[in-house]
């Protein structure tokens, strides 16, 4: 049951925008709703009903206590209020700016890590690059235009590594 009470939750917080807060009141209101069913178990105990084995009556129970507690909290702000917070709270979670979907979040932050880590390297090999290229001009080496045209090349990528922000 608690399997399903977690999904309730979730179906509630899928369109609010992810942050810390809002991952701390998720798990806090599905730790209120779980309490909540429980205590609704606790007090329907006695009411077994008659002619069905224990695990049916327990099953059909559990089942008409979930239905319950569901129509109950229909709303977030309910279900922010039994959790402890005001009901204003569950109205600003929606307003408040953010990522939507961590997935989006993750597969964002790993592209941006992918191009800080081309955009280091390539600086490094730039660098490289320029150090040669002021010892074969003191060393008087006929081939520095390649050198030059190396350097200028990756310059360029580093460019178009950067615009991408």
């Amino acid at each position: 049951m608690t399997e399903r009470i977690k999904n309730f939750v979730q179906m509630y917080f899928e369109n609010i925008p992810y942050s810390e807060e809002t991952q701390q009141a998720q798990k806090k209101i599905e730790k209120a709703l779980n309490r909540e069913f429980e205590r609704m178990r606790e007090e329907g105990k006695p009411d077994k009903l008659p002619g069905k084995r224990t695990s049916e009556a327990d099953t059909e129970e559990a089942e008409k206590c979930l239905e319950e507690l569901f129509s109950r909290y229909t709303r977030l702000s309910d279900m922010a209020v039994l959790a402890g917070y005001r009901a204003e709270d569950a109205g600003r979670w929606r307003q408040t700016g953010g990522v939507r979907d961590i997935k989006t979040l993750q597969k964002e932050l790993a592209g941006q890590r992918r191009r800080i880590y081309a955009i280091s390297l390539l600086s490094v090999m730039i660098f490289a690059e320029l150090i040669w290229l002021i010892y074969d001009l003191a060393a008087g080496v006929p081939y520095v235009g390649f050198v030059l045209l190396y350097i200028l090349l990756l310059g360029g990528i580093i460019t178009l590594l950067v615009r991408r922000f």
